[in-house]
């Protein structure tokens, strides 16, 4: 977390790399490459703002001048999983969302490190003793709600999951309904999307899992929605994360009524 202090407010500016955007062509998996170079790029473009920002407060950019802190994190991961053919709600989810923290901690820090090399470490480093490389940025990781940019970038927020297949979004502009468009493309690519269909999502409140016309025809498991999942599941993919990101991991957690 970054120190916050009278003199010293804490800020920290945020970017999100949209994982569905980063799936090979044939969703065999991750564009690993690609994730890499984007990465790269945000530290990079975060570290330029950090100068170029304008600051509310004195104390606000004393504490992003003497730390310099980023918060690079996610959005898409339930699209990607759908997209990679991967149910959220399983072992293989965590076991993903373990290895992208991994990733993401890597790559963001060797590159804070080089920037270091050119720039110099974050001025605080100097004057306190740390038991690690002089990097640019005292801290790089955190994993945000993303509730506007993902709706702006059509994809799923943050490392939730999709919260359901079909439902309605009240906003000052008026009424949205929300689909998911991975399982609409599923259905039309299996001759099964129809009005009939259509209705029967409706009936059963955007759920796929207890419609007798699917059974067989798609993995349903990859359709949970989000209190289908076990809010186990929900806690152990955040928790995957948190292991690697040096600040907070923000991740909402549905609990059944029967559940609790």
């Amino acid at each position: 977390s970054i120190p916050n202090r009278p003199d010293s407010t804490a800020v920290c500016t945020l970017a999100s790399l949209n994982l569905s955007k980063h799936v090979k062509k044939d969703s065999s998996d991750f564009d690993w490459d690609k994730i890499e170079d984007t990465l790269e790029t945000m530290v990079l473009a975060l570290d330029n703002i950090l100068d170029k920002n304008f600051y509310p407060s004195k104390e606000a950019k004393k504490n992003t001048m003497d730390l310099r802190p980023i918060g690079i994190g996610l959005m898409g991961f339930a699209e990607a999983l759908v997209e990679l053919d991967v149910a959220y709600d399983s072992e293989e989810a965590v076991t993903i969302a373990r290895k992208l923290g991994q990733f993401m901690r890597k790559i963001s820090y060797a590159t804070s490190e080089k920037l270091a090399i050119e720039r110099g470490a974050f001025n605080h480093y100097k004057e306190a003793k740390y038991d690690y490389k002089p990097r640019r940025n005292a801290v790089l990781l955190a994993i945000a709600p993303t509730a506007t940019i993902s709706i702006v970038s059509g994809t799923t927020s943050s490392i939730d999951s999709y919260f359901s297949n079909l439902y309605s979004r009240d906003t000052l502009s008026g009424k949205h309904i929300v689909i998911n468009s991975q399982l609409i493309f599923e259905l039309e690519s299996k001759e099964l999307w129809n009005d009939h269909m259509a209705t029967l999502i409706k009936q059963h409140s955007g759920s796929v899992q207890c419609i007798e016309e699917l059974d067989g025809k798609i993995d349903k498991e990859v359709y949970k929605t989000a209190y289908e999942i076990h809010p186990n599941r929900q806690i152990d993919i955040a928790a995957a994360f948190q292991e690697s990101i040096d600040q907070a991991v923000s991740k909402s957690i549905y609990i059944d009524e029967q559940l609790r």
